[in-house]
């Protein structure tokens, strides 16, 4: 062999020698961390808290014996380190050798924020992509609360999120999570998009709401009054809580069922203010409801509709719920061809009422308050919306 062929040989042995130092360095970096977290998931959003923030509990499984976790900002910015605290002896068929742990960071709202883990001193690897700290709201109530629509709006926000209960994704059509299984459109991703770009924060909406319910068919411990809902939709609504956390509000969009059978307004207030309280009880907290004024079925009798649309008034004038939108004047090219679901212009409007009256009953100054401009239009005082 020639001069320049064993130059190219050796050559050509000292990239090869290099790619596979790279490899086995790669390897052991891998190796070096054998992290897996189990919370938060990708795209989770917690509910900010009044001091403008949220502690966020990491938890998952580790290989060795030692590791730290920390946050970086969208600015760049980073928490500091925070050591891997070993729980327990990891469970499960996949976990020989493992232990769990925990650790807890302080975020900022905003995000996304980027988690990153290492071993004492080494270097990070991400471990979750976007955590993001923002406001987050459940939706319930009937049909036109769940995917019953014709039209589906698509995702358009890549800071707002779905939340069915277990898994997290980016929210569009159909919502996931409703307990009817229904597939067809919301108002959700539009009205989530607006609340997401006032506040400049990530936002999560997680919807539980079942096609034709009674206020009835919610109630905790009693059986549903309609044929077609096959338990209490309560306890649905109640874990969605639960694996949430904190919530900002729930969302109550129903009504049409109970006029059809004629419910009275004491009747409608009295089984609404059960749901509610018991959920503050089983939740150990108080959550506001926001309460659409909503009764309308085509052909159906004024007054039946009227009983309910004064049951939903009475519980705004008496403190137990805020003002939702009044959505039986959506008629006409804003409804389906069913008269009862709303057309592609009708959730679009639908989501815009849903905007102003959250907007307004959760973040709009108070009179007399001031509003900072880089609170992005919350009241000064309530960073994290009204209490």
């Amino acid at each position: 062999m020639g001069s320049a062929g064993r130059a190219g040989a050796a050559g050509r042995a000292a990239r090869g020698a290099g790619v596979a130092l790279l490899l086995v360095a790669a390897h052991c970096a891998g190796a070096d961390l054998d992290l897996r977290v189990e919370t938060p998931q990708e795209r989770q959003v917690l509910q900010r808290d009044a001091a403008g923030g949220a502690d966020v509990e990491v938890r998952g499984t580790l290989g060795g014996e030692e590791g730290e976790i920390r946050a970086v900002l969208p600015d760049g910015s980073a928490t500091p380190w925070h050591p891997l605290e070993l729980t327990a002896a990891a469970q499960g068929p996949a976990a020989p050798g493992r232990s769990a742990f925990s650790a807890r960071l302080r975020l900022p709202a905003g995000g996304w924020h980027r988690l990153e883990a290492r071993t004492a001193g080494g270097a990070p690897r991400t471990v979750v992509e976007r955590v993001g700290v923002g406001e987050v709201f459940v939706v319930a109530g009937q049909s036109n609360s769940a995917n019953s629509s014709e039209w589906r709006m698509p995702g358009v926000n890549d800071r707002l999120s779905a939340f069915d209960g277990q898994r997290w994704s980016r929210a569009a059509d159909p919502m996931p999570g409703v307990q009817d299984g229904s597939r067809g459109g919301s108002p959700w991703p539009i009205f989530g998009d607006m609340i997401q770009r006032a506040l400049d924060l990530p936002v999560a909406i997680a919807s539980t709401g079942f096609g034709g319910s009674s206020v009835a068919d919610w109630q905790p411990n009693a059986p549903p009054v309609s044929t077609h809902v096959p338990h209490s939709l309560y306890p649905g609504l109640r874990r969605r809580v639960e694996a949430l956390g904190e919530v900002r509000a729930v969302l109550w969009h129903q009504g049409e069922k109970d006029a059809l059978l004629g419910r009275e307004t004491g009747s409608y207030v009295s089984l609404f203010l059960n749901l509610k309280q018991t959920l503050d009880r089983d939740a150990g907290r108080e959550i506001p409801w926001v309460v659409a004024r909503v009764s309308f079925l085509p052909r159906l009798d004024p007054g039946a509709m009227e009983a309910v649309r004064r049951a939903q008034e009475r519980l705004w004038r008496q403190g137990h719920a805020l003002p939702g939108p009044s959505t039986d004047e959506l008629q006409g090219d804003l409804r389906g061809p069913d008269h009862i679901h709303f057309s592609d212009r009708g959730l679009r409007v639908h989501a815009e009422l849903w905007f102003a009256a959250v907007w307004s009953g959760l973040f709009a100054p108070r009179p007399g308050e001031a509003v900072m401009p880089e609170d992005s239009g919350l009241a000064a005082g309530h960073p994290g919306g009204r209490p």
